[in-house]
């Protein structure tokens, strides 16, 4: 049995700065902590977040969540309308045949485009939902309850 184990421990110097030691973070990992890596994916603004322009995905501007809800939209003058959106668990839905967003709310979601933040992250969630029971045709239905998308009653 070691020192430690039988209680025989005299010197306590070099256990504590072993201790110390082992708390302590490498200068190099303290200088990259203190970048901001976003690997949590975390958003500290609340549920929804601007990304965007996406030349790849064909949308001007996309909003998402941490629910892995990724709705790309583009714009048209003053009116919006979404290209696809997809949920994590059902994949990517095409949403060529859906309608233009509604006049008022594009106007209040094109602002938080431009200022680069949502918010009012409540009204976002309204807005949303709204304009996605309003194309449920086109958007899987079972997904937009799933994520809370789908108005029942208004």
């Amino acid at each position: 049995l070691s020192e430690w184990d039988t209680g025989k421990v005299t010197n306590m110097k070099g256990m504590f700065h072993g201790a110390v030691a082992l708390q302590q973070k490498p200068l190099w990992y303290a200088r990259w902590e203190e970048e901001d890596h976003d690997l949590d994916d975390d958003n500290d603004d609340g549920r929804w977040w601007i990304e965007g322009p996406l030349e790849a995905r064909g949308g001007d501007f996309q909003l998402r969540t941490d629910d892995c809800i990724f709705a790309d939209f583009v714009k048209q003058d003053s009116a919006v309308k979404l290209l696809q959106i997809s949920f994590d668990g059902y994949g990517c839905c095409d949403c060529t045949n859906v309608d233009m967003m509604d006049e008022n709310d594009a106007k209040e979601l094109l602002a938080w485009v431009n200022a680069r933040r949502i918010s009012d992250q409540d009204r976002c969630d309204k807005i949303m939902a709204r304009y996605c029971t309003q194309n449920k045709e086109v958007i899987w239905e079972d997904a937009l309850k799933e994520y809370e998308l789908f108005v029942y009653d208004e």
